[in-house]
């Protein structure tokens, strides 16, 4: 009996040793999923062990060298979001402002590209080469230039010999010379990127007086856009869209008799015509784009309305 009785002890202790076992192994999967989220979120994981000085010394050290020199001192985020709650750490990648240029860890080297254009550019030295062009053309401006589509022929067979050259040379040292994965963003701002590229629900606009970005819902900027400016009848009207593409048709050909006609032949320079014949040659221009700035210095807020026409018919006209 007493026998039995020592069987049926040890065999519930192997099943509490199995049972502790299993624990354990579940404990630290889950706290292993759980460093790994911490990490992919903010890249870095704190020891509950140290203190909190001893943790942010680790974490300054952790941190790349690149990201902390660069990281700037004043963050300027305004949130303006009234039913929507934004993740955490948002604030880290607005508050860099509207100019910062994120880097890829992985640069997207486009070399077909850029040999087409070196092949296009050095054919044209060599096309033109024996011309006698006047550099110091005073009638030329820069601002009222728009580069020709036109490709010249190929050069002699030596110049594209060299070329072709060139272009393998480039292609077999690709992999040595090939730039080093580098980022100038931290985790945490990653996420906050890829959060914003993935969600519709809320929209980056800018704050008046150069005060930093400014996050709200996209429904409540659509609301202030009406509310504070498009549904004034007394200065905007609705026009049908074929109005507007008849308007733009009637003012293509005001410019064009302006420019480009007979009795301003005198008053207008080659260039200046040659920049309007290539300007009226494109096929696509940008509309202009109607947004808003928000007044964040001003209790209550408002909002101060602007039409960007960079890119448009009237704006490359002003130019």
């Amino acid at each position: 009996m007493r026998k039995l009785k020592f069987k049926r002890f040890l065999h519930q202790i192997k099943i509490l040793k199995l049972k502790t076992i299993e624990t354990q192994l579940t404990c630290e999967n889950r706290i292993s999923i759980n460093k790994k989220s911490c990490y992919d979120k903010y890249g870095f994981v704190s020891n509950p062990r140290l203190t909190l000085q001893k943790n942010l010394i680790n974490a300054l050290r952790q941190m790349p060298t690149k990201i902390y020199f660069n990281s700037p001192q004043n963050l300027a985020f305004h949130n303006l979001c009234t039913t929507l709650h934004p993740p955490s750490g948002l604030g880290t990648l607005l508050g860099l402002g509207h100019k910062f240029i994120p880097q890829k860890k992985t640069p997207n080297l486009k070399l077909h590209e850029t040999f087409e254009e070196l092949t296009r550019d050095v054919r044209l030295k060599y096309f033109f080469a024996e011309e006698n062009l006047n550099t110091n053309d005073d009638d030329f401006h820069p601002r009222l230039y728009i580069k020709s589509k036109w490709n010249p022929p190929r050069a002699n067979d030596d110049v594209e010999d060299r070329l072709e050259n060139f272009f393998q040379n480039i292609k077999t040292h690709k992999s040595k010379y090939s730039p080093t994965k580098s980022s100038n963003m931290s985790r945490l701002q990653y996420r906050a990127l890829k959060f914003l590229k993935n969600n519709e629900q809320f929209i980056v606009a800018q704050a008046d007086k150069n005060l930093g970005p400014v996050l709200i819902e996209r429904e409540n900027y659509i609301k202030t856009v009406f509310n504070h400016h498009l549904s004034d009848k007394k200065t905007y009207t609705i026009i049908d869209l074929n109005i507007f593409r008849e308007e733009l048709t009637r003012i293509k050909r005001i410019v064009g008799q302006l420019f480009l006609s007979v009795d301003t032949k005198d008053s207008i320079t080659f260039s200046d015509k040659t920049y309007f014949k290539r300007l009226f040659q494109k096929e696509k221009m940008r509309r202009p784009m109607f947004y808003i700035l928000f007044k964040i210095h001003k209790q209550p807020w408002s909002t101060r309305p602007v039409v960007s026409c960079c890119g448009s018919l009237l704006a490359s006209v002003s130019t």
